[in-house]
Order: C-alpha cells, then structure tokens, then sequence
C-alpha cells in the first residue's frame, strides 16, 4: 500500500478540521497499490503537478470517497464540500 505524504498535503481547511481530511487523504493511499505500476506512475505525476495524474486520481476514488462521506455527514452538500477539499489538498 502506497501512503501519501501527510503534512504536506492538508493545509488548513475553514469548514472541517485538518484530521478529518488526513484521514480522507489516508484513505485514498489505503487502496492504491505500490505494487500497481499505474498507481506509482500516478502518484510520481501528482507529485509534479501533472492535472491529467489528478483528474484520473479523481476519477478512480470519487464516487467511494463520497459515499464514504455522505455516510458520515448525512449531507450530500458537505460531502462535497469535504470531497473538494480533499482533492484540493492532494493537489
């Protein structure tokens, strides 16, 4: 399993605390696979800015994130809020 490097991820967010979107953040790097060579690809091309890595970093992880949690916030307009911010901060 890949991890995402924490500290420099997570800036300060004004609607949810850091720990909530680390944790989010931690999950992404839970389910990529360091022995996956499209997922290392990935993550070396986020780490330099690459917007198309992001975009299918996004596209593969969106729709479990956001369950994951419209099932802890109850509000499908946080959900997003939070699913922004996540992707945001790995930006």
């Amino acid at each position: 399993v890949i991890t995402l490097p924490s500290s420099s991820l997570v800036t300060s967010c004004t609607r949810f605390p850091r720990t909530f979107l680390f944790f989010l953040i931690s999950a992404i790097g839970k389910f990529l696979n360091q022995d996956n060579p499209r997922d290392k690809d990935l993550l070396k091309r986020i780490a330099k800015k690459d917007p198309v890595a992001l975009s299918l970093l996004y596209d593969q992880y969106n729709r479990l994130l956001f369950g994951l949690l419209l099932s802890i916030l109850k509000k499908r307009a946080e959900a997003e809020d939070v699913l922004q911010d996540v992707f945001s901060n790995i930006w």
